[in-house]
């Protein structure tokens, strides 16, 4: 405290919108966070190919879409030029190995978000990825 009380200086409050300098810092950081996502995903893709083909849903998935006519409950799943299952544009994460446990690390750990709690890490996976108990997963 004793440093501090050498400056002569004002605490204001800027409320919300107002506040410019906050909204450049994140927006800073959001530009920052897409380039590093857009390099992890071309080792993602490459991981999630290799591992659905030994995934149970994704295969019981993809034969669903690949009958005439799909169910209702699949509608909204698409395989795409890679035979990557989405839904709703979401890529599903197979269950294997550490390749969930790595999408939560890559999305939670990063130095620049600080701590984001869970629903905030929910939040920012759901937006690009999809898997059965992703809440449960998130929560441990």
């Amino acid at each position: 405290m004793e440093f501090i009380s050498e400056f002569d200086f004002d605490i204001v409050y800027v409320k919300g919108k107002k506040n410019c300098v906050a909204d450049a810092l994140s927006t800073r950081v959001h530009a920052i966070y897409a380039s590093i996502v857009s390099t992890c995903r071309l080792d993602l893709k490459d991981k999630i190919v290799e591992a659905q083909g030994s995934d149970g849903y994704y295969l019981q998935t993809k034969e669903k879409l690949q009958q005439d006519g799909v169910q209702e409950r699949y509608k909204d799943y698409k395989l795409d030029e890679d035979g990557i299952l989405k839904h709703k544009s979401r890529v599903y994460i197979p269950y294997l190995g550490e390749l969930r446990k790595s999408v939560l690390h890559e999305m939670h750990n990063v130095p620049y978000a600080g701590q984001p709690g869970y629903r905030k890490t929910l939040t920012t996976i759901r937006k690009e990825y999809f898997w059965p108990g992703m809440k449960n997963d998130i929560a441990s």
